[in-house]
């Protein structure tokens, strides 16, 4: 069994939890994006809402 020394293991520890990290944060933050993205950027193909017409005027004479 090999001798592990305690910083060795930290060594190469620290860097792939810190790539793991950053990589799902990565993710995550794409994710929220394309929600927020899909939100203000809707299909065509959604019915929209009609909007009332607002009456006219009335003509004076």
């Amino acid at each position: 069994m090999p001798n592990l020394n305690f910083m060795h293991v930290l060594i190469t520890i620290v860097p792939l939890a810190v790539g793991v990290v950053v990589a799902a944060l990565t993710i995550w933050a794409l994710i929220l994006a394309i929600k927020a993205l899909r939100k203000y950027l809707r299909t065509p193909d959604a019915p929209q809402p009609q909007r009332l017409q607002q009456p006219a005027p009335p003509e004076i004479g």
